[in-house]
């Protein structure tokens, strides 16, 4: 019995780390740029300054189409990202699949 236990406790804890590592890849950053496509794939690069996060010293996150779970939220999100960038609004964005800055479909915008 204890075996047993211990194989599920080991399972479970393999489906939950990589959701351990989603989240959080940039806070509280001012967008300075923008770029509708990065390294000729479909996908937009946003350029930023300060903030706090895993890619807080990258200066730059990249939203990939393929991660998005739409083409629609994936246009959503660089709308965001615009209108950070026009508003001088900060910028939170998260990476649902892992805390990999090439990955991210999530931009929220904040005074």
């Amino acid at each position: 019995m204890n075996k047993l236990l211990k194989s599920l406790m080991l399972g479970c804890s393999m489906l939950i780390t990589p959701l351990a590592n989603a989240g959080e890849l940039i806070n509280n950053a001012t967008v300075t740029s923008i770029a509708n496509v990065g390294s000729n794939v479909d996908q937009f690069v946003v350029y930023y300054s300060g903030g706090a996060g895993v890619c807080a010293t990258q200066g730059f996150i990249m939203f990939p189409a393929t991660a998005a779970v739409s083409k629609e939220v994936h246009n959503r999100a660089y709308t965001l990202a615009l209108a950070a960038l026009t508003t001088g609004m900060k910028i939170r964005v998260h990476n649902y699949e892992s805390d990999a800055c090439d990955r991210a479909s999530f931009v929220a915008i904040s005074k």
